[in-house]
């Protein structure tokens, strides 16, 4: 008998003696004989019989095993089937929402009337903006249509369209009335406020408050949050409010929760594109004052390349100062136009020329200059400076005649940067009282300065320079910061920042397309003016790079605390770098070609880079002698 068949009887046997007791009555266990019988059987088995059910179990075992295995695989399998059916059902009804919202979209949308009643025209689909977000994939059926706010329905059959009558001049609208591009529905507020109330104001009401932010209702919502305003109009990609959204800065919103949808982040930059207006009027007035600031800043642009390049015909004669000493040339710049460079004299203006020689002398009254800028033009140049210390003012000077336009500010010390715009009509002034104030070149009829706006930095402001078409200020500063200042009301519109040591010196290129500084750290490192982003950076000096230019065309030159000049070009390759010949390098100039660079040092002297040679040309104890 084997050791199962053992173990069998043994269970049967008890089973046997359970079912002759009473129902009530507790099974009774095997007799104390029937146990010894039992177990003597068991003792009498030799060790194969053990050897063999131990065996028997064990194969039984690694079965199961084997079946617990497989059961685990096929759950894993189970399991990712249904996350991949749950993320496909999620799929399909957010498609399904874009969908419906398309649909209501589309009902909203204005139809244009065609004169005296011809057939209602669907607008077209929307354009998108250039770094607009994608939706990942259209509703089914309609993977052909543009990703825009609202596609245009193809009708079945086109009607024949009704005779259009005789336009009635009295009955026209007013041109006024119709935004730059008709075609394209406006969005108000009325368009995103749904989507603030049921994915923002739970925690950005007037309780909540989150980060001091109220997107309740469209007053609050412009007024922005604890860190400033969080739309800029216009500007969605400088808005902080719809980069957080569009998951491009932390914090990511809606916070703990699915991001927006492509259509729902689309219809916010929309809105903020169209000026994140509160009506309809308000957008159009809105476009209509954007389209008409494009036309002034492509008329500045033009004049900035056309017509003759300004140089000095008939300026005053004036008796050039000189000194004992050596007088740091802190200021110098080139005209954009032409081969003359402006330096800051001994309280005069110097004009040079393609070869460092002198042109023109002018008398500023200012018993010390620190800066001067040329308008991107060349017609104007604007001179810094006063009593350090003490005051500080900005004089404006006709590049042609040499006559003064104006003196501007009141400032409590010398201004380290000055510039201004000729289009435009208005001078900037910055230093150590940590702003920058910009002016009006117009004054009123009492003859004062007329600020325009004053914007804030962390520190001393030690650059300026403004876009060719007068529609940005760059100031850099101590702090490590370039802020890209608004000219038409003083707004933000975007910072570069470099990791570490001030930004000394900016410089725009003639395209307004970029903007190249020179750092603290040695390096200079070019941004494009757009979206604020580093195109390239190089390590141009040992010490800090203290000046920057862009040349003629399109190289670029540094001056250092190394002595040095360096050149490079606008993508950029490097291509030079001078030896050292003298103290720092303050302010560099372009000659009429870009392979030859002109230095100021803090010696007073102007020096003159072509190839390997570094020549002195001129100095602030005599120059041009």
């Amino acid at each position: 008998m084997t050791i199962r068949m053992l173990i069998s009887a043994l269970l049967l046997s008890a089973a046997l003696a359970a079912q002759e007791q009473k129902p009530e009555a507790e099974p009774a266990a095997p007799s104390a004989e029937q146990l010894r019988a039992m177990l003597q059987q068991l003792r009498g088995l030799d060790q194969k019989a053990w050897e063999a059910r131990a065996l028997e179990l064990e194969q039984k075992a690694v079965e199961q095993d084997r079946a617990a295995v497989a059961a685990r695989e096929q759950s894993k399998q189970l399991l990712e089937q249904a996350n991949a059916s749950e993320a496909r059902a999620k799929a399909l009804r957010d498609e399904r929402k874009q969908l419906e919202e398309l649909r209501k979209l589309l009902q909203n949308l204005p139809v244009e009337a065609g004169g005296g009643g011809g057939k209602a025209e669907v607008p077209s689909p929307m354009p998108m903006a250039a770094g607009a977000a994608v939706p990942a994939a259209a509703p089914q059926g309609m993977q052909a249509a543009a990703p825009a706010v609202a596609p245009a329905a193809t009708p079945a059959a086109t009607p024949t369209p009704a005779a259009t009558p005789e336009k009635d001049p009295a009955k026209e609208p007013a041109k006024d009335a119709v935004p730059p591009n008709a075609s394209v529905p406006l969005l108000t507020w009325a368009d995103v406020e749904p989507l603030f109330s049921e994915h923002c104001v739970g925690c950005h009401d007037p309780d909540s408050n989150k980060g001091g932010l109220d997107l309740s209702s469209y007053a609050a919502a412009l007024q922005g949050g604890g860190s400033g305003k969080s739309i800029v109009p216009g500007q969605p990609d400088q808005s902080r409010l719809f980069r957080m959204i569009a998951l491009q800065e932390r914090p990511f919103m809606p916070r703990d929760a699915d991001a927006l949808s492509a259509s729902d982040q689309l219809r916010i930059r929309t809105w903020i594109e169209h000026g994140a207006a509160e009506d309809h009027s308000a957008a159009q007035a809105f476009l209509r004052e954007r389209d008409q600031k494009a036309k002034a800043a492509a008329a500045a642009m033009e004049a900035t390349s056309s017509g003759p390049a300004p140089m000095p015909i008939d300026w005053p004669a004036a008796g050039l100062r000189t000194s004992s000493r050596a007088v740091p040339l802190a200021a110098m710049a080139r005209s954009p136009r032409a081969a003359l460079l402006a330096v800051g004299g001994l309280g005069q203006v110097l004009l040079l020329d393609g070869n460092g020689k002198l042109a023109a002398v002018m008398d500023c009254d200012l018993a010390r200059i620190g800066s001067v800028g040329f308008s991107p033009d060349g017609r104007l140049l604007a001179v810094g400076g006063g009593d350090a210390g003490r005051s500080g003012r900005a004089i404006v000077l006709d590049v042609v005649t040499g006559v003064r336009v104006g003196t501007f500010g009141k400032e409590r010390d010398v201004p380290l940067a000055v510039a201004v715009h000729h289009g435009a009509r208005v001078v900037a002034l910055a230093g150590s009282s940590k702003r920058v104030r910009v002016l009006t070149l117009d004054r009123g009829a009492d003859g004062a300065d007329e600020m325009v706006w004053e914007g804030k930095h962390d520190d001393f402001v030690l650059s300026l320079a403004f876009s060719p078409d007068g529609s940005l200020l760059a100031a850099a500063d101590r702090s490590g910061a370039c802020v890209l200042w608004e000219v038409d009301g003083g707004e933000v519109a975007t910072t570069l920042r470099v990791p570490q040591g001030a930004v000394n010196a900016v410089a725009f290129h003639r395209t307004g397309s970029m903007v190249a500084l020179a750092c603290g750290d040695g390096t200079v490192r070019v941004f494009d003016t757009k979206d604020g982003k580093e195109r390239w950076q190089k390590k141009a000096h040992a010490q800090e790079a203290l000046a920057v230019a862009f040349g003629p065309k399109d190289a670029i030159a540094t001056g250092g605390a190394d002595g040095k000049m360096a050149l490079f070009a606008s993508d950029g390759k490097v291509l030079g770098t001078s030896a050292a010949a003298g103290d720092y390098v303050l302010g560099v100039g372009f000659g009429e070609v870009d392979e030859v660079v002109f230095g100021g040092d803090a010696m007073g002297r102007v020096q003159r880079w072509e190839g390997k040679k570094v020549e002195v040309v001129a100095e602030l104890r005599g120059v041009g002698q």
